[in-house]
């Protein structure tokens, strides 16, 4: 997490897992404590082609076991010991399998293979071998820009090898090298990675800690009846005399009835008990 907002980004492809995250505007890294896993990415768009929604599906593992599992989506984050793990982007991955098509440029025969990058493929009837290199998001041909490519390298007995273009849109481009079997690109498998908003705020106990005690304090400003009873003894010669005041701050009627019953109990004092010296009881309630 950014040591001065709380959060950082974690870009995570399904199937991958970490224990460390890097802080934001840093090239330092921070250990989580645990592990977190990817297990699947899924994204569903409009007809307009704009995302409608995406979500991931985490587990949080603790020693390689598995403790806690979610599909998380917007606003609705995976939290684990204070750290908490919001759906917040995605993006498109380099395609790694593709599928390609040889069509002979005698006969119109096509034939489909399916590569990844890095792999050979040999053409019919010995015109070559194709090695496919790499994926590219925007090739630039003569000047023009013509979009996802993927490059490969050809391979002809007797002459150098060549490098071949074939943009993903175009799939006639390769008509122009004039070979023996023209490739293009048929499909790909789309490959996408999960966007993760990772945040911790360590202040969260302390807040909550004083949100309760601001509750605790209204409900008793509010619903409880702050009391005061002061008794005033004053002794004379051969007698005692006792005041009794009283104030409540709500429900007056109800502490009235209570101190009165106090006022009662010490009267009592002076009929049961004549020698007591207590001459005078009076009560006050404000």
């Amino acid at each position: 997490m950014d040591r001065s907002t709380g959060s950082t980004d974690l870009l995570i492809s399904p199937g991958e897992s970490t224990r460390f995250i890097r802080l934001r505007n840093s090239n330092d890294t921070l250990s989580l404590g645990f592990e977190v896993r990817c297990d699947d990415f899924d994204v569903s768009f409009y007809d307009s082609g704009s995302p409608k929604e995406f979500r991931s599906s985490l587990i949080i593992l603790e020693n390689g076991r598995k403790v806690i599992e979610k599909e998380i989506i917007v606003n609705d984050p995976l939290r684990y010991k204070g750290i908490n793990f919001f759906q917040s982007s995605y993006g498109a991955r380099p395609p790694e399998n593709f599928q390609l098509s040889l069509t002979s440029a005698n006969t119109g025969q096509a034939v489909q293979h399916k590569m990844s990058i890095g792999q050979s493929m040999d053409l019919p009837g010995g015109a070559g071998r194709f090695t496919a290199r790499k994926y590219v998001r925007d090739y630039e041909f003569k000047g023009t820009r013509v979009g996802e490519a993927l490059l490969g390298i050809l391979e002809k007995p007797g002459n150098e090898p060549v490098e071949i273009a074939l943009p993903l849109r175009f799939p006639t481009f390769d008509r122009m090298r004039k070979g023996e079997w023209r490739i293009s690109v048929e499909g790909y498998a789309k490959a996408y990675y999960t966007g993760l908003q990772v945040t911790s705020d360590p202040g969260v106990p302390l807040v909550y800690t004083g949100f309760s005690l601001l509750l605790i304090g209204c409900w008793i400003a509010f619903f409880m009846s702050h009391k005061k009873i002061v008794v005033d003894v004053r002794t004379h010669s051969k007698s005692s005399r006792i005041r009794v005041h009283g104030t409540a701050n709500r429900n007056r009627i109800g502490f009235g009835i209570a101190a009165r019953k106090l006022g009662a109990e010490l009267r009592k004092l002076r009929t049961a008990k004549p020698n007591t010296g207590i001459a005078f009881v009076k009560l006050n309630t404000g």
